[in-house]
């Protein structure tokens, strides 16, 4: 070998150590760089966790009245390896640490608390106002001294716990579901109000405080929501509407908490939302024939709904009510019930009908339980309902011409319904009252207490007397008459208005009339009058009518401006408009023109002329 390839040898031995020097050199630098600096006492990367738990739909504000306070997390070992941690080894799956939350929902391990590797976060128990079901998370510690922030964004969303709410509805009359009649609770709708301190989220919505957070619809007896639906809060229940035949609800507010999730919130086992039944009444009078009223007969009332039934008596007038300011509800409450003698069917009444009947009470409140609610004389009779009124056969009327009316609707609290005059079947023939017992303006002749409507047109006063063929001398001979008589207070009408008709039958109680038939009296003045509308009366008895039987067939009818001028006796005319009766009995009949404007001038009242005609 030459010194010239020695020297290069060398060289490259040279070079070859150099580069395996600086190869050596830099290797560990590079090592330094890829991993952290390491404590000299652990040799071991270490860090820690920050957890955040926030509501799933509003975020970093609770519902309601929840809060984010006392919610625990469990740290688990997700590594391969088992770790350290305070001196105590964990292997995989094992719990290494808790963390609870504070008032905003934080909670965090110190920075050095864990050593580097991965970590299994969960919530595994919360206060009473959230849940526990939020993801679970996974931490990965790298570094030293590293925090992994599971918070913002990476925050546990827990769900606020949530509750519901059930109360039961009764009627005020019974204290339970059961009401009378068509009256029910079914359908009343309730309005509940958020209270809580902030915002709720029900079936999607966010409520304010102050705001209706759901509505509730009453059934079977119950008014309550559908599931756990209210998160925990404070709420006010109101009523927004009446239910079916209900009075309108009065505003009253019942406040009540959800505090825990799945509890049933309420008002207490012994409240219930109160429902007062509409109650109502009803009058009627029930007439034969125009002149001839039904006294003393029973009628019965039944329900169309529950098939309650009960019996109301005609007084001596033909009129009944259901009214407590006419026969007070608690006295002697149904009694005429005994002429049904616990049938179903109406047949005919065999039994005595007592007077006394007809001033009994009538109260209906059968409960589906078959127990009565109380009577009250602060309320109608009949419960929100449809009804209907036959008239029941007896051994005097028989089966022909009884009266029935059905559907008769009672919905207005308070309200008298009043049904006028009836007369045969399914017709209402007059207008009922105004006043409430449908006798005021006519106390003097209860066998007139209202006209009925004549079939003939509105015209002159006339007067057509009928006599039984049979009818002995000095029998009771029937009349009937129509006429425009000025009725109280009558008001100028349209010339082409029909005016009611007044009649006048049979009264009981009146004046007896001379055994000659002769005697007669006149009730007002007609000179004063000056041939204005008036009210006429005479007593005649068979003899008389006898005495002129051209008339006793004959309609006469009294038209245009005429005075009636008196006989030598005192008594009117044969030729006057008279309704002519048995001897004993008063008669009225109204005669009237029209004046030169059309209208009818106004007469005297009818129970001025009735003073006059008893004095």
């Amino acid at each position: 070998m030459t010194s010239t390839d020695r020297r290069t040898r060398h060289v490259q031995s040279v070079l070859l150590g150099l580069a395996l020097t600086a190869l050596a050199a830099f290797a560990p630098a590079v090592a330094i760089a890829q991993e952290p600096p390491l404590p000299a006492e652990r040799g071991v990367a270490y860090g820690g966790i920050v957890v955040e738990c926030r509501d799933a739909q509003t975020g970093p504000v609770a519902q309601g009245d929840a809060r984010f306070s006392s919610m625990t997390f469990s740290v688990e070992n997700d590594s391969a390896l088992p770790v350290m941690v305070q001196g105590r080894s964990y292997g995989p799956g094992q719990e290494v640490c808790r963390l609870t939350t504070d008032e905003h929902g934080r909670a965090s391990t110190e920075d050095d608390l864990l050593p580097a590797g991965d970590y299994r976060v969960r919530l595994v128990d919360a206060n009473p106002t959230m849940t526990v079901n939020a993801p679970e998370q996974v931490a990965r510690i790298r570094l030293q001294g590293q925090m992994v922030a599971l918070s913002g964004g990476a925050s546990f969303h827990a769900q606020v716990a949530r509750g519901s709410f059930a109360a039961k509805v009764a009627c005020t009359e019974g204290g339970t579901a059961a009401f009378p009649g068509l009256s029910s609770a079914d359908g009343a709708r309730f309005a509940v109000e958020n209270r809580s301190e902030g915002d709720v989220v029900v079936s999607g919505a966010r409520v304010a405080p102050g705001d209706v957070a759901c509505y509730l619809t009453a059934s079977s007896g119950e008014v309550a929501t559908e599931g756990d639906v209210l998160p925990v809060g404070r709420y006010a229940i109101v009523q927004a509407d009446a239910g079916t035949g209900c009075l309108p609800p009065d505003g009253t507010a019942y406040e009540f908490a959800v505090t825990a999730d799945g509890e049933a919130a309420g008002l207490g086992d012994d409240c219930a939302f109160p429902f007062t039944p509409i109650r109502g009444d009803l009058c009627f009078t029930a007439a034969a024939s125009p002149s001839s009223r039904k006294a003393f007969v029973p009628f019965a009332l039944i329900s169309e709904t529950t098939g309650e039934v009960h019996i109301l008596v005609t007084d001596e007038n033909g009129f009944a009510s259901t009214q407590a300011s006419w026969n007070p509800h608690g006295r002697d409450t149904n009694a005429a019930d005994v002429l049904l003698d616990g049938r179903d069917s109406f047949d005919v009444v065999e039994a005595q009908v007592d007077r006394m009947w007809a001033k009994a009470g009538c109260w209906f409140g059968k409960l589906p339980s078959g127990l009565a609610v109380e009577t009250s004389e602060d309320a109608g009779a009949l419960p929100y309902d449809r009804y209907t009124l036959q008239e029941l056969p007896t051994a005097d009327s028989g089966q022909e011409g009884l009266i029935r009316m059905e559907g008769i609707a009672i919905a207005r609290h308070g309200a008298l319904v009043s049904l006028g005059t009836l007369q045969g079947s399914d017709r209402t023939l007059a207008v009922a009252p105004d006043d409430a017992n449908g006798m005021q303006d006519n106390v003097a002749l209860p066998a007139t207490a209202r006209a009925l409507p004549s079939p003939e047109p509105a015209g002159d006063a006339h007067v057509e007397a009928e006599r039984t063929p049979s009818a002995p001398q000095g029998t009771d001979v029937r009349a009937s008459g129509t006429g425009n008589g000025a009725g109280d207070n009558e008001q100028e009408r349209p010339e082409n208005e029909k005016i009611p008709n007044v009649a006048a039958g049979d009264s009981q109680g009146s004046p007896a009339a001379s055994e000659e038939g002769a005697d007669a009296r006149e009730a007002l003045d007609r000179e004063a009058l000056g041939g204005d509308a008036v009210l006429s009366y005479r007593t005649a008895s068979v003899g008389e009518q006898d005495a002129e039987p051209e008339q006793a067939d004959v309609q006469k009818s009294a038209s245009g401006p005429q005075k009636l001028a008196k006989t030598s006796d005192g008594a009117l005319p044969a030729s006057a408009p008279l309704l002519l009766a048995a001897s004993g009995s008063i008669m009225a009949i109204a005669s009237s023109r029209r004046r030169r404007a059309g209208a009818i001038a106004a007469g005297p009242r009818l129970p001025r002329i009735a003073q006059g005609l008893a004095a």
